[in-house]
């Protein structure tokens, strides 16, 4: 608008779902990222920067990277932390999601991805992601993926607040605003299926000045 204070975006396709963990269109995608951060994203050249990491390091052998998290938290009110990307992470394998396969051999090559993606275990301690800390997420591959940094700015990686997801229910997880939380830029306020989603801004998103 002429005011400056509200931005209308038309889209000929509709949102299918916000639950990073389902979705698996561009739509959705487009609407998720304005309320939701990974540990990476993408700045308008289309570069990979900082998001909800704050700094990381990869170890001599190119495996194991340590991602620093940033003091964000999530529009309840509670931090985001390491556990809320092992919780997201674990779910869209244990859920099968379109996007499962992003976290094995065809994707980031985390270790252990491939064998809980193809049922040869179930047991979900053997995935390479680890949280040391609240703020402090270890991720161990199996093999080298020169762009693994670039890959956690994709939907599928970002993290999901376990208690919340818990609180709704999962069958009711992002189905509404009221059963959807935002650790980004904007907070999802209205959304009519088939019609208009509505964001507002987040006054406690980390970088709410830019």
């Amino acid at each position: 608008t002429s005011d400056g204070k509200v931005y209308y975006w038309a889209s000929e396709l509709d949102i299918m779902s916000l639950d990073s963990t389902v979705a698996d269109d561009g739509m959705s995608f487009n609407a998720m990222h304005a309320f939701t951060e990974g540990l990476t994203g993408l700045d308008e050249n289309g570069e990979t920067i900082n998001a909800l990491a704050e700094d990381w390091s990869v170890d001599g052998s190119g495996l194991v990277y340590t991602f620093k998290l940033r003091d964000a938290k999530w529009s309840n009110g509670t931090p985001v932390t390491a556990n809320d990307f092992v919780y997201a992470w674990q779910r869209i394998i244990k859920n099968a999601g379109n996007y499962a396969y992003m976290f094995g051999s065809d994707g980031a090559n985390i270790a252990g991805a491939d064998a809980l993606l193809n049922g040869e275990t179930t047991d979900f301690n053997t995935l390479g992601v680890k949280a040391a800390d609240d703020k402090t997420l270890v991720v161990t591959l199996a093999t080298k993926c020169p762009f693994f940094t670039d890959l956690m700015s994709f939907p599928c990686f970002y993290p999901q607040n376990e208690a919340f997801i818990n609180e709704v229910g999962e069958e009711n997880y992002a189905t509404s605003p009221e059963t959807l939380i935002s650790n980004g830029a904007f907070i999802l306020t209205e959304w009519e299926i088939g019609k208009v989603a509505v964001y507002e801004k987040n006054p406690d998103y980390y970088n709410a000045d830019a």
